[in-house]
C-alpha cells in the first residue's frame, strides 16, 4: 500500500467506533462512517469515498477520489483492481452533491450499473452506493436502484422514514454478502 493509499485509509479509519476492524454491516453504519469521512471535505467539491468488505461485511480497504465543483471521477478500472487486490466481497460507495439534492443523477445511476456489472465477473457486489447533500442521503439499495440475488438484507428493524430520500437515517438494515458456489449444486436424492 503507497503512502498516499495508506494515509487515506488510515484517515478514514479514525471515523469507526471503537470495534476493529470497521464493519460495514447496513445502512446505518455505512452512512455514519462516510458522514465521517465527509466531514472533513469541502463541501463545495464533489468528491468519491470506496469501501472494500470482506464477506462479514468489515473493511478491507477505503479509496478517495477527490472532484471539483461540477463531479467527481468514478474511477471504474482502480475500483475494479482495488476489488482485485483486497479480494473483495462487495464495496459501499459514497459520494457527495455540492448541489444540496441527494437524489442520484442519471450520471451517478449509469456508472453505478458499469460498476455492479463489472465487479460481478468478480464475484464482488455492489452492496450500497450513498449520495450526501448535506444532511441529507440517498441510498441506492433502498430507492431499488441495485438489485442482486447474492445480496440478502435481514428484515429492517423499521421502515423508512416519511421525507427521508432512501430510507438512510438510521433505518438499521444489515447487510450479508455470500459469495456464489464454484458450480451447480447437486440436489440431494
Amino acid at each position: 500500500m503507497g503512502a498516499d493509499a495508506r494515509l487515506t485509509y488510515f484517515r478514514a479509519m479514525r471515523y469507526q467506533r471503537a470495534e476493529h476492524p470497521l464493519k460495514l454491516d447496513g445502512l446505518a453504519a455505512a452512512r455514519a462512517f462516510f458522514a465521517g469521512c465527509f466531514a472533513e471535505s469541502d463541501p463545495s467539491r464533489e468528491s468519491l469515498w470506496v469501501a472494500h468488505v470482506d464477506d462479514r461485511a468489515h473493511c478491507l480497504h477505503v479509496s478517495h477520489h477527490a472532484g471539483d465543483e461540477t463531479g467527481a471521477q468514478f474511477p471504474l478500472r482502480i475500483i475494479i483492481a482495488d476489488a482485485v487486490k483486497h479480494g473483495s466481497a462487495g464495496v459501499v460507495l459514497a459520494h457527495n452533491h455540492p448541489s444540496g439534492d441527494a437524489s442520484p443523477s442519471e450520471s451517478d445511476r449509469r456508472a453505478t450499473r458499469r460498476l455492479a456489472a463489472a465487479a460481478e465477473a468478480l464475484d464482488c457486489t455492489v452492496l450500497d452506493h450513498l449520495v450526501f447533500a448535506g444532511r441529507d442521503c440517498t441510498s441506492f439499495r433502498s430507492l431499488g436502484l441495485l438489485e442482486d440475488h447474492r445480496l440478502v438484507f435481514d428484515q429492517l428493524l423499521e421502515p423508512p422514514r416519511r421525507g427521508s430520500p432512501g430510507g438512510c437515517d438510521g433505518c438499521g438494515g444489515r447487510i450479508s454478502v455470500s459469495r456464489r458456489s464454484a458450480g451447480p449444486q447437486r440436489q440431494p436424492r
